[in-house]
């Protein structure tokens, strides 16, 4: 589930941050988490590829910070928490992304199913 950690990252900038940890504190942590880093440059090809509208969030300042404040978050969790968190190159294909998270659930003695 994203919502906890997608919320500290676009949410949590600036002053908001303090207010956006403490509402979200309670919240249930999982027991395995990916997080799929892509650059903000990456991303901006990705967006215009896609051919429609972008969306307001979808300029390259926003993202940069964003993904700062995802990165700034995941290591905050790894540090504080017992979490299996594994970073994925999500600048890779769609089939190199899948691989690298078949490989990682594997790494935790789990089984996978397509």
């Amino acid at each position: 589930d994203r919502y906890l950690f997608s919320s500290l990252a676009y949410q949590g900038m600036g002053k908001l941050k303090s207010l956006v940890e403490k509402e979200n504190d309670a919240f249930p942590l999982p027991e395995i988490l990916f997080f799929l880093d892509v650059s903000p440059q990456t991303a901006m090809q990705r967006i215009k590829k896609r051919g429609d509208e972008k969306q307001r969030y979808e300029v390259l300042n926003f993202l940069t910070r964003v993904r700062e404040n995802y990165v700034h978050t995941m290591e905050n969790f790894k540090q504080k928490t017992d979490i299996k968190l594994f970073t994925i190159d999500a600048n890779a294909s769609i089939d190199e992304v899948f691989e690298q998270i078949v490989s990682k659930i594997k790494e935790t003695g789990r089984t996978f199913t397509k």
